[in-house]
């Protein structure tokens, strides 16, 4: 049930918005517009000087957070409306000079991305689209705000590039769907493409399916002529029961059929945009994620599939079954990774692989160290991540649920984005709530085993950190970089060891080790120290997997064996070892004694005392760190 929030200028036309929810089947206004909690009147704001902009924007934060948060500060997604009077849309930028009613909104917009705002006067712009225009409460489905699917923050975020000095603020240009009928998998698809740069649609009823992607057979010429659906990527399950589908409509086989009930059918007979004309069905990728099924679900699986390669013959097409280990696995299984390469052009991909074209974050390191001047980010755009990072980290302890994880996500990316990092201690502590929000949603999924790639989300952490460390002092950076990997990785491990993800944690602490010890060899002067810490090093080198251990046991065994090898040439060596070979199965077993069972025999000269005494210590070494690991293994922990 939609919940509608008035934001006007005045008297007048906030009552000429109460017109509309009457439309709509709302109650009528209060004869005192005061005591209407639904009405919010801005008339501007008298007091604190030059400051006020800011006081009136923090003002009706609170106001809209008082008349629609719950009690975790956020908004049921797809329920929240705030009708506003009128806006310029050219106007919509947070850092114009001046400020004003235009400004005030463009940052309310950016505070609220679960917020559907809608236009009294200034929507009939192309940028803003129809689905901003009141009208668009009668005639148009929802759709989800929260990843941007109309290009409203865009179009605030193209405002604020024409005041920055190097305009690479992060803009999401192609568009993704995400089509499933659990919204969980909705959302959390659609929320993965976000995150890779696409503006995403989460497709969970039929009457948006229907909007986007089927038009009146008149429309079809034009269509094609203007690049179909115009969506780069699709996501889609196979088995659509949408609460609002009507029984008659079957949408699991993508090929047109007769049906023999219930005549034409198929997902490219309701959805025409969808069919195998590549003029109209004009995605770049078209990812079919689904359970999966046997019997006779497996042949129209397959059947689905050859209908896509049909078209897409060049590629662009994969078969994926969910639940997926995580954000990175789906990407990677839908070869996203590999067909978005940086290398091949920025039409082909954003700065990095698997990132959507015209998507360039995170900004290059010492670029916007050095533009800025050493200064933070723009005032305005740092109160609205704090209020974003605040908002965020409010629900943290209490979101159990994959969607409220991925609301939590959300603001924690805006935020990010919003700062680059120009204010690295606050956008790391929305890098952190991003990373966070995420782990938690990708293991709220039942059924999904251990399998999660974290190496690649590891990796991104550190690339992300390390930009952020520019902003730094020079001589604090590595240090601050390390410190804060150390911190977001242990929030990581935690969540992990929760969810009884074992594994996940076990790979989580193995390079926690690794970026602790590199900040403790930073400030460890003492040669005896250091080289203790070096020691250390190896051993957590050892544990990050067996196979590391059992290369290593080979290495040393040779290494010993070899040294004895060579120790026989000796002159005074050679008479009590007896050996006159360089390759000798004696001095084999003799160093797997020494190495492996600590078992050294007689010792006669002081070569062989060496030998036997290094050897006997590495490998007591090795096997208390067998040892460690094994116990680790077993209890868990």
């Amino acid at each position: 049930m939609s919940q509608y929030i008035i934001f006007a200028q005045s008297d007048a036309t906030a009552r000429a918005l109460g017109a509309w929810l009457e439309m709509v089947g709302e109650p009528s206004l209060k004869p005192e517009l005061h005591d209407d909690s639904r009405v919010i009147i801005h008339k501007g704001q008298n007091t604190g000087g030059i400051e006020r902009g800011v006081l009136a924007y923090e003002h009706l934060v609170r106001r809209i957070e008082k008349s629609a948060a719950d009690a975790t500060g956020s908004f049921p997604l797809n329920e929240i409306v705030v009708l506003v009077d009128a806006v310029n849309p050219s106007a919509l930028n947070p850092l114009a000079e001046g400020g004003g009613w235009n400004s005030l909104i463009a940052m309310l917009i950016l505070t609220f991305p679960e917020i559907r705002w809608v236009f009294g006067v200034g929507a009939k712009n192309n940028e803003l689209e129809e689905y901003h225009s009141l009208m668009s409460l009668l005639a148009k489905p929802r759709r989800d705000p929260l990843f941007d699917a109309t290009g409203l923050r865009d179009c605030v975020r193209r405002r604020i590039n024409e005041n920055l000095p190097v305009k690479n603020f992060p803009i999401r240009i192609e568009r993704a769907a995400a089509i499933d009928e659990e919204t969980n998998y909705a959302l959390f698809h659609a929320y993965i493409a976000f995150r890779f740069g696409y503006r995403a649609d989460a497709v969970r009823s039929w009457s948006l399916m229907h909007y986007l992607f089927n038009l009146p057979k008149d429309d079809l010429p034009e269509a094609k002529n203007n690049n179909g659906h115009k969506f780069q990527l699709l996501l889609e399950d196979v088995n659509l029961n949408f609460p609002d589908k009507p029984g008659r409509i079957h949408l699991s086989t993508f090929q047109p059929f007769t049906h023999k009930k219930d005549g034409k059918q198929g997902r490219a007979e309701h959805c025409n945009l969808l069919s195998g004309d590549p003029l109209l069905e004009t995605s770049r990728f078209r990812v079919i994620v689904t359970s999966g099924h046997s019997g006779a679900d497996r042949e129209k699986m397959q059947d689905n599939v050859d209908f896509v390669k049909g078209y897409k013959s060049a590629g662009g097409h994969e078969f994926v079954l969910k639940p997926v280990g995580g954000m990175f696995d789906l990407w990677d299984k839908s070869q996203l990774f590999l067909r978005l390469d940086p290398r091949k052009g920025h039409e082909y991909a954003g700065t990095h692989r698997g990132q959507a074209p015209g998507f360039h974050w995170p900004p290059e390191a010492g670029e916007d160290a050095e533009g800025a001047g050493g200064h933070s980010a723009p005032g305005k755009l740092m109160v609205i991540a704090h209020n974003l990072v605040r908002r965020a980290d409010r629900m943290k302890d209490l979101a159990n649920t994959v969607e409220e994880c991925i609301r939590g996500a959300v603001l924690a990316t805006e935020a990010l984005e919003l700062l680059r990092y120009q204010t690295p201690t606050l956008a790391l502590q929305a890098l952190c709530l991003k990373h966070e929000f995420e782990v938690r949603a990708e293991v709220a999924f039942l059924g999904v085993g251990n399998h999660f790639a974290l190496k690649p989300r590891l990796s991104e952490l550190e690339r992300e950190v390390k930009v952020a460390s520019q902003f730094f002092q020079k001589n604090r950076r590595i240090a601050a970089e390390l410190d804060t990997l150390v911190s977001i990785g242990n929030r990581l491990m935690l969540i992990f060891r929760e969810a009884g993800q074992f594994d996940e944690e076990l790979e989580c602490l193995a390079r926690i080790r690794k970026w602790h010890r590199k900040l403790r060899l930073r400030h460890v002067d003492n040669p005896f120290k250091k080289s203790a810490q070096f020691v250390m090093y190896y051993a957590e080198w050892l544990l990050e997997s067996p196979g590391r251990f059992i290369w290593a046991i080979i290495g040393w065994f040779l290494a010993f064996w070899l040294t004895l090898n060579i120790a026989s040439f000796i002159p005074e060596f050679a008479p009590i070892l007896s050996l006159d070979k360089v390759l000798d199965i004696d001095n084999a077993s003799t160093a797997w004694n020494v190495f492996i069972s600590n078992n050294p025999g007689g010792v006669n000269t002081i070569p062989q005392f060496v030998i036997n005494a290094a050897a006997t210590t590495v490998g007591i070494f090795h096997l208390g760190v067998f040892i460690s690991y094994l116990y680790s293994a077993v209890t868990r922990k």
